[in-house]
């Protein structure tokens, strides 16, 4: 699986997620400071509840943009089949529930960010995550419990 071109795709949809709450922010900042939105009486909050949503909406966006920049600047190494899990590798698990198989790319930033490629759902996760830490260091044929799956490729 091409790792770059999962990236592309990864930060392509981060920039319009940003582009999206870059934008709700600003209106939503313009909407509390509007004559309409002024507070009537001492118990009218309505341009305080504005305004502290457009600052968490404008904190995403910011995470959003810090996680892009971290996406730029990684270079993830080429592994070989036997090679344990590591930061940049695409893994592949079998899903002993579903019975399905699932595609995941380990990276520094941008974790949940879900990518079609090549008719494959690929999410990125960050070593953070429950399910990056029991995957760190296995090699293929390993099985982890939570979600119960087995280490079927990683590359």
């Amino acid at each position: 699986m091409d790792k770059t071109r999962i990236l592309q795709a990864a930060k392509a949809q981060l920039r319009a997620t940003f582009q999206k709450l870059d934008r709700a922010s600003r209106d939503t900042r313009a909407a509390a400071t509007n004559s309409e939105t002024r507070a009537e009486d001492k118990y009218d909050t309505r341009s305080i509840e504005e305004n502290y949503l457009a600052d968490g909406q404008a904190l995403q966006a910011q995470t959003i943009l810090e996680a892009i920049a971290t996406l730029d600047a990684f270079h993830p190494p080429a592994l070989a089949p036997g090679d344990p899990v590591t930061l940049g590798a695409f893994v592949e698990l079998a899903m002993e529930r579903r019975g399905d198989r699932c595609f995941f790319l380990l990276t520094p930033a941008g974790g949940g960010e879900e990518v079609a490629l090549n008719g494959r759902e690929i999410t990125l996760i960050t070593p953070e995550t429950p399910l990056a830490r029991q995957l760190l260091g296995r090699r293929v044929g390993a099985t982890i419990a939570d979600p119960p799956a087995t280490l079927r490729a990683v590359s």
